[in-house]
């Protein structure tokens, strides 16, 4: 028979409540963590979609290829903008551009176009005209495409 208090209660019944809640928390932790890694993690399998846009700005017209990294009121000016990852830091020297998109004319999602995990400059998104294996010769990669973009 376990001891109790004056008042009819057994002497470590808070302490058992402590250790509960403690628990509790412990493991409300635990799953949060986990959750966090899940949804985090799924991003890998699932890459974010290249895009082409045509912007026109100072009356020419131009096309940038590559991943929406997030929308964004302008911090000088009026309007919103986009950050665009284009992987061309070895050409302009930086990953990512800055947008308008009071100037964006059209969006699409070409056939052909990849990202290239590179060694050196980070990623890079482009479309590829050739494979060069070791020996033999090139392998050409989407002809028609090939034709309609560099012809």
């Amino acid at each position: 028979m376990p001891a109790l208090r004056h008042d009819g209660r057994p002497v470590g019944e808070p302490l058992v409540w402590l250790t509960s809640m403690g628990l509790a928390v412990g493991l409300a932790m635990v799953f949060f963590l986990l959750w966090t890694i899940v949804s985090n993690g799924a991003s890998v399998f699932w890459p974010k979609r290249i895009q082409a846009w045509t912007i026109e700005a100072d009356g020419r017209s131009e096309t940038v290829w590559g991943e929406l990294a997030r929308v964004q009121r302008k911090k000088v000016g009026v309007g919103e903008e986009m950050q665009v990852f284009t992987g061309t830091r070895d050409v302009l020297g930086s990953s990512y551009r800055f947008i308008d998109l009071a100037a964006v004319r059209g969006e699409d999602q070409p056939a052909g176009l990849i990202k290239i995990e590179r060694m050196e400059y980070g990623d890079a998104i482009g479309l590829p005209q050739q494979l060069r294996p070791l020996v033999g010769e090139f392998i050409y990669l989407f002809p028609h495409l090939l034709k309609r973009v560099f012809v």
